[in-house]
């Protein structure tokens, strides 16, 4: 990414962060603004073109499409199937169901997390931790720098999917 997305990116992250939800609105928005004179008015991403790794900025700005069948615990992203452990099921399943999304920003909060997964029982914020590592193993390109759960530091995560299977019923 350029300059340009890095610092909306930031910005958003930022917001999200502080829990500034109108400032992130704002943010997504100018990102879209940026990305239709990028597709619609011919301008050549040199940066983005030369580097086939770098991720443009519509992806860190709309959700991620993927396929998710609960019943089987299986999700489809791009063309990779994964099958998840009864553990990661339920913990996707709780996620996909709090999708963010273009019109409404939905923060889960690390408690609402531990509640779905260990409802009822004491469990450490490390055991959170892992089960977080564990699915962002299993859905995200690189982990170590996660687009589609996204960690709000003392607020909770950010799912930016979109369940295209859902929309398939």
């Amino acid at each position: 990414m350029g300059k340009i997305e890095d610092s909306i990116f930031e910005n958003f992250r930022k917001a999200i962060g502080e829990g500034n939800l109108a400032q992130a609105e704002k943010a997504i928005e100018l990102a879209k603004l940026l990305r239709s004179k990028v597709d619609f008015e011919d301008f050549i991403d040199f940066k983005t073109s030369i580097d086939s790794g770098i991720t443009n900025i519509k992806s860190f700005f709309e959700p991620f499409p993927y396929r998710y069948y609960p019943a089987e615990g299986t999700v489809v992203i791009g063309k990779s199937g994964i099958f998840l452990s009864q553990r990661e099921n339920k913990l996707f399943y709780f996620l996909s169901q709090n999708e963010t999304n273009m019109k409404v920003i939905r923060i889960i909060s690390s408690q609402d997390v531990k509640n779905h997964l260990w409802y009822g029982k004491k469990v450490t914020n490390n055991a959170l931790k892992m089960a977080i590592r564990r699915i962002r193993l299993r859905i995200e390109s690189d982990p170590k720098k996660p687009q589609m759960l996204i960690n709000l530091y003392g607020k909770g995560y950010l799912f930016l999917g979109n369940n295209l299977a859902r929309e398939e019923k």
